[in-house]
């Protein structure tokens, strides 16, 4: 009997979490399609699977992986293809973060070269944004990474944040 109430609520969830990504994807497509026009660049969507969208102009080329997280969240980057999510826990000050999960599907972008005739940027997107970004230095040290810092060759950008720094001319370069 249990059961004729748990399949609807199941599939309404299953429902509900496709529709709620597809409404995000849709709004990053929206927000990035607009500045692209704006800035002179074309946009498609990527059919690599390594990345999501591809801005070109007769210049440059942005290829751009965004990612979906939760808010009170903090990312730090191991390694050139070692990203580390953790998220969760209450809204105190220096709060602990209990959930941890490694960004796997970020990793064949983080590592893809891109080869073309072009200047070439990686950019990963942060929907809707983190309240840290991290970056080991060494096993003992870290540091936090400013917005728009390039990091292994992929600038990082929160979404709240897109207007100003998707088009900069200089994006903040450290020599890591």
């Amino acid at each position: 009997m249990i059961f004729y109430f748990l399949i609807p609520l199941v599939i309404l969830c299953i429902f509900f979490y496709i529709y709620k990504n597809y409404k995000i994807k849709k709004n990053v497509f929206a927000k990035i399609s607009k500045l692209a026009e704006l800035n002179n660049y074309n946009i498609t969507k990527s059919n690599d699977k390594i990345s999501d969208f591809i801005l070109e102009n007769d210049n440059d080329i942005i290829f751009i992986k965004y990612i979906n997280i939760p808010k009170n969240s903090s990312i730090t980057v191991n390694s050139k293809s070692t990203w580390c999510l953790r998220y969760g826990g209450g809204s105190r000050e220096g709060r602990s973060y209990p959930n941890k999960e490694y960004l796997t599907d970020l990793t064949p972008f983080l590592n893809k070269e891109y080869n073309c005739n072009k200047k070439v940027r990686k950019v990963t997107l942060i929907y809707p944004s983190t309240e840290k970004l991290l970056k080991y230095i060494n096993e003992s040290e870290i540091i936090t990474l400013k917005q728009s810092d390039i990091v292994y060759g992929t600038q990082i950008i929160l979404f709240c944040n897109i207007d100003e720094f998707l088009f900069e001319s200089t994006p903040h370069s450290h020599c890591f």
